[in-house]
C-alpha cells in the first residue's frame, strides 16, 4: 500500500461507523479508500457511500455496514415509540444513552410500545 493510499485508508478509518465510540471500523477503512474517495466529507458521505456499494464490500465491512444500519433502524423506532414516555419521564436528559438509562429507570412507567422499542441493554 502506498503512502497516499495509507493516509486515505486512516482518514476513512475515522470516519466510518463506529469511529470514536469504542467500536473498530478498520473492517471498511480499505472499503472506503478504494470505493468512497470521492464521497462527501463527513462520516454520513462515507456510510452512505458504503451502503450504496453494499454488494461490492468486503464480508467483514458489509456485516459492520449491516449492523449499523439495523442499529438506526432501532433507534428510529425507539423515539417514535417512546417519544411522549421521554417528555414525560425523562424530557430534561439530552443524550441518547442517558435517555434510555433514564427510561429503563422509569419501567414500571412505560408505555408498553416504549419498553417493547428500548434495545437489550449493554446496546
Amino acid at each position: 500500500m502506498g503512502w497516499k493510499r495509507g493516509i486515505l485508508v486512516a482518514v476513512f478509518a475515522l470516519l466510518l461507523p463506529g469511529a470514536g465510540q469504542g467500536q473498530p471500523s478498520a473492517a471498511c477503512a480499505e472499503d472506503a479508500a478504494r470505493l468512497c474517495a470521492d464521497a462527501a466529507p463527513g462520516r454520513r458521505g462515507v456510510s452512505s457511500c458504503l451502503k450504496s456499494h453494499r454488494a461490492e464490500l468486503s464480508a467483514q465491512c458489509g456485516a459492520e455496514v449491516d449492523q449499523e444500519a439495523a442499529k438506526r433502524r432501532q433507534m428510529h423506532r425507539m423515539r417514535e415509540a417512546c417519544g411522549e414516555d421521554v417528555r414525560e419521564l425523562c424530557d430534561e436528559i439530552d443524550s441518547t444513552p442517558d435517555r434510555i438509562a433514564c427510561l429503563r429507570g422509569h419501567d414500571a412507567q412505560l408505555s408498553a410500545a416504549c419498553r417493547d422499542a428500548l434495545p437489550p441493554d449493554g446496546s
